[in-house]
């Protein structure tokens, strides 16, 4: 099985360097969404139960309401491939694996998946030989719909993700990559759009086990003065908030799941951070780099690895409405082996009023095994 070690090699910024890269980028004070967006107050409950009134974001910069996640928790874990971006639409799909593997971690009181479908893009999209999308392998469809089909049968919704950062892989050992032109051209990204992406939500979106649409993952880890160099093609921010929000529009249009982004630290969408405010992912941010109100996340994901210091959602609480304007936040990836140990992590984030936990992952040892993880998740997610 083709299962690359999960990519956790590149330092994270402190904030004097958080500060150099947001002034090379261009962001300066970034400016704040409020033009763009309604506001209504709600309560909501404090752990210890203490109620404080919040401003939360009632309408989207289209004009509709947002896109809602059930109620309650969402007890969840990465299982991201089995064969890394190649099980639906290569001729690699494995039933049986899906059964297996969705079965056991349900048995532990997961009920939400977070998976990868087209990755670094080995796979599918299916491309021409300049690189431009035409569009899905014939039995793409067939297959994501039998992994959903999978969850369902066990009781898990599904995060689906659609790309990652490692579509800018450039090193010739790493399993595909290679479309950072896919972002950066215009007509390119158009043709996924046309051709991949509508086609795809049209077939999906009505699916039970569909939880929510996922544009890319870590797509900071490809942007010009944040991301690494190394074995990495870096793009300008501009161009990566054209192609998320792209997408995000895309299924706006043809669908009516909610639509968020992996973000690779808290960061990326706080609208309060000190000592600098970069808010890339904001209805903002995302409806000025395509020109299109439906571009926008219903919900916001974060990431939080320990190397990456005073930038978690324990530090920076994305539940208060200064920080994430108000929307439901998920934490869409820690590591199994998190400092803190894995059953206090789930139970602060829990506690602090973040809408769910996906540790990484199943079947990826870059951050502690699922064998050795199974127990502390049961433990959590019972209570």
């Amino acid at each position: 099985m083709n299962r690359p070690t999960h990519r956790r090699g590149v330092p994270f910024r402190t904030a004097a360097a958080a500060t150099f890269a947001c002034a090379a980028l261009g962001l300066g004070a970034c400016s704040s969404d409020e033009s763009l967006r309604s506001t209504s107050t709600s309560t909501v409950r404090e752990p210890a139960g203490a109620e404080r009134t919040t401003t939360t974001v009632a309408t989207a910069p289209n004009g509709q309401p947002y896109a809602a996640l059930p109620e309650g928790f969402l007890a969840g874990v990465n299982v991201p491939w089995n064969e890394f971006g190649q099980d639906a639409g290569c001729g690699k799909f494995d039933q049986a694996w899906f059964d297996r593997t969705f079965a056991d971690i349900a048995e532990q009181g997961v009920t939400s998946v977070r998976y990868w479908l087209h990755a670094s893009g080995g796979c599918t999209p299916s491309f021409a030989a300049d690189g431009t999308p035409t569009g899905l392998p014939p039995t793409a469809i067939p297959e994501a719909t039998a992994i959903l089909d999978a969850a369902e049968r066990n009781g898990l919704s599904v995060l689906l993700v659609l790309f990652s950062h490692d579509i800018g892989a450039t090193n010739s050992t790493f399993p595909f990559g290679h479309h950072t032109d896919m972002v950066t051209t215009p007509a390119k990204r158009q043709a996924y759009l046309d051709l991949a992406l509508t086609p795809l939500v049209q077939a999906l979106d009505a699916h039970p086990a569909l939880l929510a649409w996922e544009t890319i993952n870590e797509p900071e880890l490809i942007a010009e003065g944040v991301g690494s160099d190394r074995d990495r093609a870096v793009v300008p921010k501009a161009d990566l908030q054209a192609f998320a929000g792209s997408i995000a529009a895309t299924i706006h249009r043809n669908g009516t799941k909610p639509v968020t982004l992996g973000a690779m630290s808290a960061e990326f969408i706080s609208s309060a951070n000190e000592p600098v405010d970069q808010q890339w992912w904001t209805d903002a941010a995302l409806s000025a780099a395509t020109g299109d109100t439906d571009a926008y996340l219903d919900f916001y994901q974060v990431h939080f690895y320990d190397y990456q210091g005073t930038t978690s959602p324990f530090d920076i609480d994305l539940t208060q409405p200064e920080f994430a304007q108000g929307k439901p936040v998920v934490v869409g990836e820690f590591p199994f082996d998190v400092q803190r140990g894995l059953g206090d992590a789930i139970a602060a984030l829990r506690d602090m009023g973040y809408r769910g936990t996906y540790p990484w992952a199943v079947n990826d040892e870059c951050c502690g095994e699922w064998k050795t993880a199974r127990s502390a998740i049961a433990e959590r997610y019972a209570e």
